[in-house]
């Protein structure tokens, strides 16, 4: 307790003198008498500094051989740093504690080159790690780069099996424009890794590519050039060029170091990723010849598996998940890729893995997500509430659990239900807010009540007339009522707001070109679209619909097939299979919309196109007997 007193104290005795330094100098003492503390921080110090001294008089006067009630341990404070006091003698810790509270209240002030004086004397004589940390970082901020040299060496001793040492020496080497010494000590850390450490060997890599030199991936192979036959260096080599963006040179070393280590799965799996983007065909190919030599890695299967499913292989990629089950059956990666990918075609295995991924302790929301859409579709809405529910406020998926657990109110209770649930709903950020206005949007849009969502974005674009976000998503239900002149007044206003808005083009002028003749108009919003979002499949089916509507049937079906690769879409489908229908390709136009009737059951788009074009052309729709068994309703209702 005598301690606590000593300590409670020198607190007050150095802010009050701290801070008076500050305002008795030589060149204020002529003030002194009228004195004010216009700095808020000098306000605080001195309310600190009285309380501190009277809790350490109380503490002094303590009676010997009491002691307070012992206080369960806490985590160290996250804002300032401190020693470990009680692994010190006394005398050194009287001193630490004056230089760390010195250093602190130096920072306070702005007195950067003081406050590293403190913190490294504090350092050198604690080698506490967190202590070297902040005064390393405070000198590459004051430019003193010759004492950060001396603190990483620290770092090392104190630390000798951590590579942050040799990365914070190198730094301090390279700031010092001492390129080949940074270098050097670059190699020690990378020739002292293990294999394994990637982590280690990528942040190495990101932290090289970090330097202003432009050479610095040349200065590094002809440093390591001494080493020819070592993949780590080979590696970091590959994945410095990959963060440069030197493709040839990825291509070269991330070889040479599969060459050197064909079986070391990270550089095959390096590899495989960056093929993924820039030549699909290639790096399947490429995934097929490495895993049938070496067929148990697991982590390339899997990122094989997402390449299919990025090629709309799907039925692929589960038979790569299910060949990991089979050697693996906890690993987590392929269970939760095989659930997702059996949703809605094998529920109950679907259900079974994902409840076992869950069960393994994978924390992927999704697994969750698909877990209570499960449970919706067998109107067990407690299990879905409770798997939504688990998910915590922690989560960054916290709020699209929240709004999950609405649709689910709004489907067993009704939209008034769903709706009050979302208003009980703490927003933290005007994001979070357009989220919420926007699922009730859809709410009352779903339920018919477009009146209700007219009034729900009327008043909020009261207090936020120049909101684009809002502006566009009331324009499109301004168009879903038909009131185009208003459809037109907001995406108008998001354009003016926006130029470069490509959605707000698309939309304005596919409105204009599928209910009005002013065909040139739409023509010319959509092009500009276009312009801006060339692949963009929404955009490009836009511009056939326009071209159909203008009779240029050729251009028409050219850009909707264009739109339906990029997208299978059930109104892409819709508007394709009508254009093939009028040029009198109904066997094709048949072919496309059964496709599409069987994955957008109720599409009101596709409903609409059929229903109308038969009735007009008394042609018939051609269905298979396995897709009327599967939904008769849907079929009779079609033909009503």
């Amino acid at each position: 307790m005598i301690l606590v007193s000593i300590y409670l104290t020198r607190i007050a005795i150095i802010i009050v003198f701290t801070t008076l330094n500050a305002y008795l100098s030589p060149q204020r003492f002529i003030r002194c008498r009228s004195m004010t503390f216009p700095s808020s921080i000098h306000r605080i110090y001195f309310r600190l500094a009285m309380p501190c001294l009277l809790l350490g008089l109380i503490a002094g006067c303590q009676a010997p051989g009491t002691e307070s009630a012992e206080e369960p341990e806490s985590p160290p404070s996250e804002s300032t740093v401190q020693a470990d006091f009680e692994n010190y003698p006394y005398s050194l810790r009287d001193k630490l504690l004056t230089d760390i509270l010195a250093g602190e209240i130096a920072i306070e002030q702005g007195q950067q080159a003081d406050a590293l004086e403190f913190l490294s004397r504090a350092s050198i004589n604690s080698r506490d790690e967190r202590l070297v940390l902040q005064a390393f970082r405070l000198a590459i901020e004051t430019e003193d780069y010759q004492q950060a040299i001396e603190l990483a060496e620290l770092y090392r001793e104190v630390e000798p099996d951590s590579s942050r040492g040799y990365i914070m020496l190198a730094n301090a080497h390279f700031r010092l424009d001492s390129t080949d010494d940074g270098l050097e000590i670059i190699r020690e850390s990378i020739l002292a890794l293990p294999d394994d450490d990637y982590s280690t060997l990528r942040s190495t890599a990101m932290f090289l590519s970090s330097q202003p030199s432009e050479t610095i991936l040349d200065d590094y192979l002809a440093l390591m050039g001494q080493f020819p036959d070592d993949a780590r260096i080979s590696l970091v080599a590959a994945q410095l060029a990959l963060e440069i963006e030197d493709w040839e040179r990825f291509s070269e070393q991330i070889d040479k170091t599969l060459s050197l280590s064909p079986g070391w799965e990270v550089p095959a799996v390096l590899k495989l990723s960056v093929m993924a983007e820039q030549d699909p065909d290639s790096a399947q190919t490429y995934a097929r010849e490495h895993l049938a030599e070496f067929p148990e890695q697991k982590l390339l299967r899997i990122t094989y598996a997402d390449l299919l499913i990025n090629a709309d292989f799907e039925h692929l990629a589960l038979a790569q998940a299910r060949k990991i089950l089979e050697n693996d059956p906890d690993y987590l990666d392929a269970l939760i890729m095989a659930g997702s990918l059996l949703f809605d075609k094998d529920d109950i295995e679907a259900k079974a893995l994902l409840e076992k991924y869950i069960d393994l302790g994978g924390i992927d929301p999704q697994a969750v997500f698909y877990l209570s859409e499960l449970a919706m579709q067998d109107k067990d809405y407690k299990e879905a509430l409770n798997r939504l529910y688990s998910i915590g406020t922690n989560n960054r998926f916290y709020l699209e659990a929240r709004i999950r657990i609405g649709r689910v109110y709004e489907e067993r209770d009704g939209t008034e239900a769903g709706i009050k649930y979302l208003d009980g709903i703490a927003i933290q950020s005007q994001s979070e807010l357009l989220r919420i206005v926007f699922e009730k949007d859809r709410m009352y849009q779903d339920a018919g009540d477009f009146e209700e969502s007219r009034a729900l974005f009327d008043d909020i674009l009261l207090r936020e007339p120049d909101n684009a976000r809002l502006l566009y998503r009331r324009g499109l239900l301004f168009a879903n009522m038909d009131l185009l002149d208003l459809h037109e007044s907001d995406m108008l206003k998001v354009i003016e707001l926006e130029p470069d808005n490509a959605y707000a083009y698309n939309a304005l002028g596919y409105v204009l070109a599928d209910k009005t003749d002013r065909l040139e108009e739409a023509y010319e919003l959509i092009s500009r679209a276009m312009e801006l979002r060339p692949n963009d499949p929404y955009i490009t089916d836009s511009l056939g619909w326009v071209y159909y509507r203008l009779g240029n049937n050729e251009l028409a079906i050219q850009y909707l097939t264009a739109a339906s690769e990029l997208l299978w879409d059930g109104e892409i489908a819709a508007h394709l299979g009508e254009v093939l229908w009028v040029t009198d390709q109904r066997e094709e136009a048949n072919e496309l919309w059964n496709r599409a009737l069987e994955d957008f059951p109720d599409h009101p788009v596709l409903d609409e196109t059929i229903k109308r074009l038969r009735d007009a052309n008394s042609g018939v729709v051609l269905i298979s007997t396995e897709q009327y068994v599967q939904n008769p309703d849907y079929f009779q209702r079609l033909a009503a």
